[in-house]
């Protein structure tokens, strides 16, 4: 997926787990289905192992275990144990709480006001010392991505583009999951279970978890997430901005690489072409 990916193989997880963590060596251990872009996932007993798939994705373990410090209301995978870098895999790798419930193809309204109040609470949590720089659009760099996406008509894209070059970052600085995509999202019987992949947490301009009324939601949902979380038109234009550089970028990317997440971006950029006209 990756230049210059690392791999890591069930045989080299059972020797690295009998040589840094043999208590438990001999829990049940079974490779998970690639979903994720960034890392290797291993179920082990009620654990997650997590394998970055490359070294910029190793700085994910410090940020996500900053989550107890949060100490957030609702189920998330907390790092337990941090595994050293070694020859059998050169990077540190994590071992995270296991979360039931399955990923969903889209949250129902219901739902999606569900995680409008787990966004508040995120988002109510005292500040802190990690923070991104506000999003704002680049048209010209979109404009370069058109010829690459295969998944829409060059005039839709283009179109698309031209309705978000004004988009402007918020100005409030919140504490944002980063990441809000749907298969970053579990639920269970048409409730939200779980967040997972906490590895974009920080401080933000309050847009991007906004991200979710279009990765994750049809309209309906998208509309009661939007209107509970009392996303200004601005921020909307912001997040629709953000939703359709991410589609520009990924599609060609993950084409081949990635279908799950080529799906995910697909349903996407069809969602933003079917928004209705915003602010």
């Amino acid at each position: 997926m990756h230049a210059g990916e690392f791999s890591v193989t069930g045989v080299q997880v059972r020797a690295l787990l009998a040589a840094q963590m043999p208590d438990l060596a001999g829990l049940p251990l079974r490779a998970l289905p690639q979903v994720g872009t960034d890392n290797r996932l291993f179920r082990l007993g009620n654990f997650t192992l997590r394998f970055p798939r490359h070294a910029e994705a190793e700085a994910q373990i410090a940020v996500t275990e900053r989550l107890a410090a949060l100490d957030l209301p609702f189920p998330v995978p907390l790092v337990r144990r941090v595994g050293a870098p070694s020859k059998a895999f050169p990077l540190s790798w994590a071992v995270t709480d296991w979360l039931p419930g399955r990923v969903p193809e889209a949250l129902a309204p219901a739902a999606a006001r569900q995680l409008a109040d787990w966004v508040g609470i995120l988002r109510s949590r005292p500040a802190g010392e990690v923070q991104r720089p506000g999003f704002a659009p680049d048209p010209d760099r979109m404009a370069a991505q058109v010829p690459l996406v295969t998944e829409a008509a060059p005039e839709l894209l283009h179109r698309l583009i031209a309705r978000v070059a004004e988009a402007r970052p918020g100005r409030r600085l919140v504490w944002e999951h980063g990441d809000l995509h749907v298969l970053n999202l579990l639920t269970r019987r048409g409730r939200l279970s779980g967040l997972l992949d906490w590895g974009a947490l920080g401080m933000g301009d309050g847009t991007g978890d906004l991200l979710a009324a279009f990765m994750a939601m049809e309209r309906p949902a998208a509309e009661v997430y939007l209107e509970a979380l009392g996303a200004s038109p601005a921020e909307v234009d912001c997040a629709f901005a953000r939703a359709l550089q991410k589609c520009l970028a990924g599609l060609p990317y993950y084409r081949a690489s990635n279908p799950g997440f080529h799906a995910v971006l697909r349903a996407t950029l069809s969602r933003l072409a079917a928004f209705p006209a915003f602010r």
